[in-house]
Parts: C-alpha cells; structure tokens; sequence
C-alpha cells in the first residue's frame, strides 16, 4: 500500500505536465515565410523562397495551409479545422495530427515560422 501512496503524486505531476505542456503547444501561431512566391498549377502550388532560393511544389491541403497562415498566422487547431474539409470522413478524427505534421513539414523547409509571443500579440 505504501507503494500506491508514492505513485500518485508522479502520475498527478505527469498528468499535469502533459496538459500544461500540450496546452503551450496548441496556443502556438504560426505564419507563412515573408516574401513566398507562390504560383497554383493544376491541384498543385509551386512554391519559391527568395531568402533560401529553394523551390517547392505542394500539395492543394499544404498550400491552403500556407496561404491561410498568411499575414497573422494561425494555429494548429485553426489549420485541423480547416484540413477537416480534406480529409475523408475516416480521416477526420485525425485532423489535429494531420495538421501538426503539415506544419511540422513546412517549417522544415522554411516555408513557415513560428511565433514569439511578442509577434503573436
């Protein structure tokens, strides 16, 4: 019994991190590279960075995530609602790591940053 007494206030401080933790992560905003040059082709979007002379094509759900997080940007969860209209109807319960991936994806190659607070505000 004394065992089951020293586990709890690990699983409560665990439960507690995982929530503050996530809710940091979900509250973040994120917006487009300054200076994108974006050209649509058919279902597709070609994407030039002037900063990093680097050319991509996206997929139509990237580049409307792109485009979206123009100017103000927006975050995760604004970027899953907007991913629901994409995916089948399986799929949507999927949307939130749909769209942390599709930004994970983005930053990766510097077509999106993520926000200070100070710029957020």
């Amino acid at each position: 019994m004394r065992r089951g007494r020293h586990r709890r206030p690990f699983v409560y401080l665990l439960s507690l991190f995982v929530h503050v933790y996530c809710n940091v992560m979900t509250s973040t905003v994120y917006r487009a590279a300054p200076a994108l040059q974006v050209v649509d082709y058919d279902e597709e979007s070609v994407v030039f960075n002037p900063v990093t002379w680097d050319t991509h094509v996206l997929n139509a759900a990237a580049a409307e995530v792109l485009s979206m997080c123009t100017g103000a940007g927006c975050t995760v969860e604004q970027i899953a609602q907007a991913l629901t209209l994409w995916l089948q109807a399986d799929e949507a319960p999927q949307a939130l790591n749909h769209a942390t991936q599709t930004v994970d994806v983005l930053k990766a190659l510097k077509l999106m940053d993520e926000l200070t607070q100070d710029e957020a505000a």
